[in-house]
């Protein structure tokens, strides 16, 4: 959640070097050659980051209190924190975003440990 503020609040630039290295243009040249596309792609990153604020606020509510307690339901839809990671993973580094895919990782690992390491609590062994 914390992570979408700067990018929400550099506009659609936030990722320009992403945009150089899917599309060979600097952010200056591609706002020079499709007049208007900075204002979209200012928009899309706004509701992307959105977006991700939300989510993070759910999962945050489904962990404090659902996870918790024990929940089945609760692990389950957490485990779309894992693949949503690994799809950002994913992306930034076919993106060519080394550095930033590789940050995910460790978030990636701790997600997964999470979820795997209390997995007795959601699903006790029957008597």
């Amino acid at each position: 959640m914390v992570a979408a503020i700067p990018y929400a609040l550099a506009g659609g630039q936030g990722r320009a070097d992403a945009l150089k290295n899917l599309t060979g243009l600097t952010w200056d040249e591609l706002l020079a050659r499709v007049p208007g596309i900075g204002s979209f792609l200012a928009e899309v990153q706004r509701v992307l980051d959105t977006y991700e604020m939300a989510s993070g606020i759910f999962v945050m509510a489904i962990s404090r209190f659902s996870y918790r307690k024990g929940e089945r339901w609760a692990w389950y839809v957490l485990w779309l924190v894992p693949f949503a990671l690994l799809s950002v993973i994913v992306n930034d580094l076919s993106a060519g975003q080394v550095s930033t895919g590789f940050i995910g990782i460790p978030f990636l690992i701790l997600g997964l440990l999470g979820l795997l390491l209390p997995y007795r609590k959601f699903f006790p062994r029957k008597p």
